[in-house]
């Protein structure tokens, strides 16, 4: 799925590299964008989602030990289609050199009730990210907060900690 940039330059240069690798793009949001996303899933074809954005809605998950808006979606239709979730990592190496590193699947959670299986899942997601962030924190930079407003408020002065450090 693909959100576009605000800068329509920027926004035409990333449309037409993607192109360029055969990438065919979803409309990120509303019932468009679910609709084409679902049709192919069903299709079997694989889709890519960014998931460590900040969420208004979704569910609270742990994520660097708070709880963090995170998107329900990609568990619930990986359970649904059963579609597996393989994550990629992209790490800088070096001016415009860049590793690509397609990891193995995240198992998803075999519950009965069908809430507490998505959390579990979502939960191993977030787990996932963290690890990464962890392993190279100097290659994560976000530019939205990715916790609830209070979180910030009540460690005003310090910074989020993580056993690698802080964020």
């Amino acid at each position: 799925t693909y959100r576009h940039a605000n800068n329509p330059l920027i926004d035409r240069r990333i449309l037409d590299s993607r192109h360029a690798y055969g990438i065919k793009l979803l409309t990120a949001k509303g019932g468009v964008g679910a609709k084409e996303l679902l049709t192919n899933l069903k299709q079997g074809m694989s889709v890519a989602l960014m998931n460590d954005q900040k969420m208004n809605d979704g569910i609270a998950a742990p994520f660097f030990g708070h709880d963090a808006m995170t998107a329900s979606g990609p568990a619930k239709m990986a359970m649904r289609f059963g579609a597996p979730i393989i994550p990629v990592g992209v790490r800088r190496l070096g001016g415009t050199q860049f590793r690509v590193t397609f990891f193995e699947p995240i198992p998803q959670s075999q519950l009965e009730d069908k809430s507490a299986a998505v959390f579990e899942t979502v939960t191993r997601i977030n787990n996932w990210v963290e690890d990464r962030i962890i392993e190279a924190p100097e290659q994560w930079f976000w530019v939205h907060r990715r916790w609830d407003k209070a979180i910030y408020r009540k460690d005003a002065g310090s910074s989020v900690s993580t056993s690698a450090g802080s964020i």
